[in-house]
C-alpha cells in the first residue's frame, strides 16, 4: 500500500505572482519615500525630536518651515539648527538659524543652499555645505560641525 500524497500547494499563474511581487515593491517605496523626505539636508532623513524644533522665541521668516528642522550640532555654547526654505523670488534653499541658549541671542539667514554663510551671536560665521563636499574647499579656520554645516568661531 502507498502512503496517500500531501496535497501540492496552489501554484498561482505567473502573471498573479508579478502581479503581487509589483504590489509590494510599490509599497515599500511609497513607504521609504515617507520616511525619507526629498531634502535639501540629511539630517531630515530622520524623524523630527523635540530637541530638533527651533525655539519658539525665535520668529522664522516667510518661506522657512518649522516642521522641518533639525538640530545638526553645537560648537562653544550655541546651537545650530537647518530649516527648508521655499523662496518666493529665488531658489529654494534652507535657514540656519544660530540660537544661544545661555543668553537666548540668535541670528539666522535664508537661501539657496550653497554657499550660504550668515554670522553667529559672537562674531563668528557658519556655512552651509553641500554634503560630502571636498574637505579641502573648506577654508581654514572653519570647522566642519555636520554633514552640511562648517562653522568658524569668533575672536
Amino acid at each position: 500500500m502507498t502512503p496517500p500524497s500531501a496535497p501540492a500547494a496552489p501554484v498561482r499563474p505567473a502573471p498573479a505572482r508579478r502581479a503581487t511581487a509589483l504590489g509590494v515593491a510599490v509599497s515599500m517605496l511609497l513607504l521609504l519615500s515617507a520616511c525619507s523626505p526629498d531634502s535639501p539636508f540629511a539630517a531630515r532623513a530622520t524623524a523630527q525630536a523635540e530637541r530638533d524644533r527651533v525655539p519658539d522665541t525665535i520668529a522664522l521668516p516667510h518661506g522657512a518651515d518649522a516642521d522641518s528642522s533639525r538640530l545638526v550640532g553645537s560648537r562653544n555654547g550655541a546651537d545650530f539648527f537647518l530649516t527648508t526654505f521655499a523662496g518666493d523670488d529665488g531658489p529654494d534653499g534652507v535657514c540656519i538659524v544660530v540660537f544661544r541658549p545661555d543668553s537666548g541671542q540668535s541670528n539666522l539667514g535664508c537661501g539657496a543652499l550653497s554657499p550660504l554663510t550668515i554670522s553667529t551671536p559672537h562674531g563668528g560665521a557658519v556655512r552651509y555645505v553641500e554634503p560630502g563636499g571636498d574637505e579641502e574647499m573648506i577654508p581654514g579656520r572653519w570647522v566642519r560641525i555636520s554633514d552640511e554645516l562648517v562653522v568658524r568661531d569668533g575672536d
